[in-house]
């Protein structure tokens, strides 16, 4: 049987531990191994959740411990690094699994023997968010179709949800960029570059619960900080890409992701230095020869427009 790792970073998730990992011992696949990483975790986390597995004396499981915080990327490298199965599973510890999801994404991995196989999901909370869901009705993508139907966004940038074969990381070597947020979207965008086969299953295979204090939706400066590096490296690592579709869509990609950038840094209540500076640095980045014939979208245009009356020095500013 297909021996598959779920790896779960932990920090700060006692309310949501427990129902994570019965979700987790409740599945139908046996050839199970389960990695907690404890990123340094504040609160009683870990010890609800040695409570809990000290209840599944069958379960093959291991936790290990960093000695401070570093951050979902970190922690989910070092899982990684101390699992041993073919195919690894990344599972968020405030999120739960149906119990087929892994029995089902195995099944397809073993008849395809895809790099990777993923489901859909289902959202519990954040009325009105819109999420980028499976948008694809294909049962395998192959070659540059898979980067085609990620520049598309037809399918979720988490790294959730994905049965992964172990050789992205050992020999392709996809380990998440550490000390940022957005973490994902550099990591989807190196899944698809890297991949060869793809596999797809219409089924859910993830429930994933929106929590109103996710790093993701109270905006910081770090938040903008690590949408640079998103950008700067995706630009970065597209510079010797010559087909000229795969460039227009991910020109595209880009485009829209800039569009959240901007989103982000107007609608927050940062500093006016901050905004300028960060728009002046995620400007140049798109004077990048990639982008010399490509055409920017009308709401790029718009957005452009509220960012330069935004950032432009006032009477006062010059007066002083």
């Amino acid at each position: 049987m297909l021996k598959i790792s779920i790896i779960i970073p932990v920090y700060n998730v006692s309310l949501f531990i427990e129902r994570c990992l019965l979700s987790v011992v409740e599945q139908r696949h046996e050839a199970l191994e389960v990695i907690l990483v404890d990123d340094a975790s504040p609160d009683d986390s870990m010890e609800k959740a040695r409570r809990f597995l000290s209840g599944y004396p069958k379960l093959d499981y291991k936790i290990v411990t960093h000695p401070q915080n570093k951050g979902l990327s970190a922690a989910r490298n070092t899982g990684v690094k101390h699992s041993t199965g073919a195919y690894l599973y990344f599972l968020d510890s405030d999120d739960a699994l149906p119990e087929n999801a892994i029995a089902i994404l195995a099944d397809k991995a073993i008849a395809d023997r895809p790099d990777f196989v993923m489901g859909d999901m289902r959202i519990v909370g954040g009325e009105g968010l819109r999420f980028p869901l499976l948008k694809l009705e294909c049962q395998t993508l192959c070659g540059a179709e898979i980067l085609h139907s990620f520049l598309r966004k037809e399918w979720c940038e988490m790294a959730c949800n994905k049965l992964i074969d172990r050789r992205l990381f050992d020999v392709e070597h996809c380990w998440f960029y550490e000390g940022i947020v957005h973490e994902d979207n550099l990591w989807s965008f190196y899944l698809a570059c890297k991949s060869e086969r793809m596999s797809v299953c219409q089924e859910v295979t993830y429930v994933y619960y929106i929590q109103p204090q996710s790093i993701t939706r109270k905006k910081s400066m770090r938040n903008i900080d690590s949408l640079c590096i998103v950008l700067e490296t995706i630009i970065n690592e597209s510079r010797g890409i010559t087909d000229r579709q795969t460039r227009s869509l991910l020109c595209r990609y880009l485009w829209n992701l800039k569009i959240y950038f901007m989103k982000s840094l107007l609608l927050n209540p940062f500093e006016k230095k901050d905004v300028i500076a960060s728009y002046r640095r995620v400007n140049a980045l798109f004077c990048d020869p990639l982008f010399d014939s490509s055409v920017k979208p009308l709401t790029m245009r718009l957005k452009d427009c509220l960012c330069l009356l935004y950032t432009s020095p006032s009477p006062r500013d010059a007066h002083e």
